[in-house]
């Protein structure tokens, strides 16, 4: 899965790159692609078009911490799966790359101003290649999670758009490493404050109200955060 993601994403990066085509429209390309594939491939290997769930599948493993799991924030820090600790260290990772190596400087740099990198003897197409598939690898991590870390089992579509959720998590933490971690914890509780609330049907809430509410906070933390991006710009502009 990581390798298929990671050709995924070199495919999306040679498109934009090599042949100038406009990477957010080429990237629902191969995403719509991705997806009818992948339904394909389910009915064609398995006979079925909606979901599928072998026997014998091997799941990622949670990790207990002892002693803290038999407190009262033990739920809270105990039992989660493998990936939720490796996606906290690729965090503190991301950003000991991006602000303390000269790969990370010259990522920076490409992503800023190619043509002043290209000046100073930055490879531009490298570095964003690079920069792609290791977009493209984590990806398949965050896939793994979904299909053999919370639900042992393919569901079609079972993303349920938290793609596009992760597009607005970049940009409401400036994308920067611990800002996209925070934005990320805010969705990442209202989502289980939804699922939380649907446990008492007594509230008479309609559950499609409930299941939209971490999508609303979502938009409300952006239009928060445009607003006030807007009002530093006019800021220094005087």
């Amino acid at each position: 899965m990581l390798r298929l993601l990671a050709w995924q994403r070199w495919l999306l990066a040679f498109l934009a790159f090599k042949y100038k085509a406009h990477h957010i429209v080429t990237g629902f390309a191969i995403n719509t692609f991705a997806s009818a594939v992948t339904v394909f491939l389910l009915q064609t290997f398995f006979g079925s078009s909606g979901s599928y769930q072998p026997g014998n599948v091997v799941t990622i493993p949670t990790v207990t911490i002892p002693l803290i799991d038999r407190t009262p924030i033990g739920p809270l820090l105990s039992g989660h799966s493998l990936i939720v600790w490796l996606a906290l260290l690729v965090v503190i990772l991301s950003s000991i790359v991006l602000y303390r190596t000269p790969y990370g400087a010259h990522v920076i740099a490409v992503g800023e101003n190619g043509a002043a990198a290209q000046s100073v003897g930055i490879n531009n197409l490298k570095i964003k290649y690079s920069a792609f598939v290791i977009c493209g690898v984590l990806c398949g991590i965050g896939g793994a999670f979904l299909s053999t870390g919370t639900t042992s089992m393919f569901v079609r579509d079972m993303t349920a758009g938290n793609g596009f959720i992760a597009l607005a998590v970049i940009s409401l933490g400036n994308e920067r490493p611990y800002g996209v971690l925070r934005g990320a914890l805010i969705f990442g509780v209202a989502n289980a404050a939804s699922i939380l609330i649907e446990t008492y049907p007594n509230l008479g809430i309609p559950s499609q109200f409930i299941q939209a509410i971490p999508y609303a906070i979502t938009i409300l933390m952006l239009l928060v955060h445009t607003i006030q991006k807007r009002d530093r710009i006019r800021a220094v502009q005087g």
